[in-house]
């Protein structure tokens, strides 16, 4: 099945898509460092979960390194196409230039608020 997808128009921004697996929403594409800015993230979902904040960058989810919307989107549904329910990986962010490496289990089920 697929993700539950969404986008947000942003006219300050140059877009925004929420994850309902990941249970966040992405805010912008950055070159410093390479990676997807998160907007915010819902509360009670897997991001949140995992200490995923807002303002935070992610660099690397389920071992792919995401520099685009659509490269986090296929990691995290190839993570949960190709592991049992439940099953956790590491995603890589980086917050106020130090670089964490943070454990989620992305939900099937989750839906975005």
């Amino acid at each position: 099945s697929e993700p539950v997808v969404s986008r947000l128009p942003s006219p300050a921004r140059r877009g925004g898509m929420g994850i309902g697996w990941f249970g966040l929403w992405l805010d912008t594409v950055t070159d410093t460092p390479p990676g997807v800015i998160v907007a915010r993230v819902s509360s009670g979902g897997p991001a949140a979960s995992a200490g995923i904040q807002a303002d935070d960058v992610l660099v690397e989810v389920a071992g792919q390194r995401v520099t685009s919307f659509s490269e986090v989107t296929n990691a995290v549904v190839g993570h949960v196409s190709s592991t049992p329910p439940g099953t956790s990986t590491i995603v890589g962010v980086v917050r106020n230039g130090a670089h964490l490496r943070l454990q989620v289990v992305f939900d099937r089920e989750f839906v975005l608020q």
